[in-house]
């Protein structure tokens, strides 16, 4: 690789993540809530939306409210508030 064998996105040897936010179902059978407040405090840079509804993928949930929030972030690259709750759909 050129430039010192380093990936575009690294600084030495590891990732550098931009802000970026997750959102997290209370209720997903998949990957459990309570794992999403560690995450998110991991990374830093991250902010949580939290739904509290069911199921796995919010985005797909049909919430306005969680479909506003990551669209927001998808096409103009702006964070959600720290806290953001989505109600149920």
């Amino acid at each position: 690789m050129a430039g010192g064998g380093r990936r575009r996105g690294q600084a030495g040897g590891r990732h550098r993540l931009g802000p970026h936010r997750g959102d997290r179902g209370k209720n997903d059978p998949a990957t459990p809530y309570e794992w999403a407040p560690k995450l998110t405090a991991q990374l830093k840079t991250a902010t949580l939306v939290t739904y509290e509804g069911e199921g796995h993928g919010a985005y797909l949930s049909g919430s306005q409210c969680v479909a506003k929030l990551v669209d927001s972030y998808l096409l103009d690259g702006k964070l959600p508030r720290r806290g953001a709750t989505c109600p149920a759909a």
